[in-house]
């Protein structure tokens, strides 16, 4: 009897994600999702969103799901956190400096959130599911290295993408005659976001 085993051959994958105009878009969230085979990704131990001068810092960030995100509070003011998105729906009780609050991220997706104290507080979080993530390079390269050959969903997220919820998708095939992808988007000069209002000292 002869059996025949199906090797996978790791590869090399490089993604280029530029706007309109051709110039590199950087910073932009890039994920190879496998269609068969999946490729579950560990929650990382800490990561920090803290509030610095009425801002979330840093503004946009990328978990893994399952991962515990903290977010102390080093204003001398209090802030109050939510989101409505449908990844997370939260509001954290309102609280002062030097105190920290918690949440899960258990579901893949993009959760926006704001202060209901001070409106123009914003920050994402880019909840991922595939150990095949990247973030674009000022080249708006994402680059991959021992890829197995397979089909993939390609994801790239970013908060200036003009899309719903700030993404695209495409089905994509990594082989040996099929190295690289270009993805050129639709995007904004900025993330838009409230205007700052200095009137309210809580």
């Amino acid at each position: 009897m002869m059996v025949l085993t199906m090797l996978s051959i790791s590869l090399a994958y490089n993604v280029h994600v530029v706007d309109k105009s051709g110039a590199p878009i950087q910073d932009a969230y890039v994920e190879l999702i496998p269609k068969k085979e999946p490729a579950t990704v560990q929650p990382k131990d800490k990561v920090i969103i803290d509030q610095v001068d009425k801002e979330f810092v840093p503004m946009v960030s990328a978990v893994p799901v399952g991962t515990t995100v903290f977010f102390p509070n080093s204003d001398n003011i209090q802030h109050q956190i939510y989101s409505f998105s449908s990844a997370k729906n939260f509001d954290l009780p309102l609280y002062g400096s030097n105190d920290v609050n918690s949440i899960v991220f258990d579901n893949v997706g993009v959760v926006s959130m704001g202060c209901n104290i001070h409106d123009w507080m914003l920050a994402y979080v880019y909840i991922y599911e595939s150990v095949y993530f990247k973030s674009t390079n000022s080249e708006g390269l994402a680059i991959f290295d021992d890829i197995p050959d397979a089909e993939y969903t390609l994801r790239v997220w970013s908060p200036r993408l003009r899309s719903p919820k700030n993404t695209i998708e495409v089905d994509i095939v990594v082989n040996k005659d099929n190295s690289s992808s270009k993805q050129v988007l639709n995007v904004r000069k900025s993330v838009r976001k409230p205007a700052r209002i200095e009137d309210k000292e809580y």
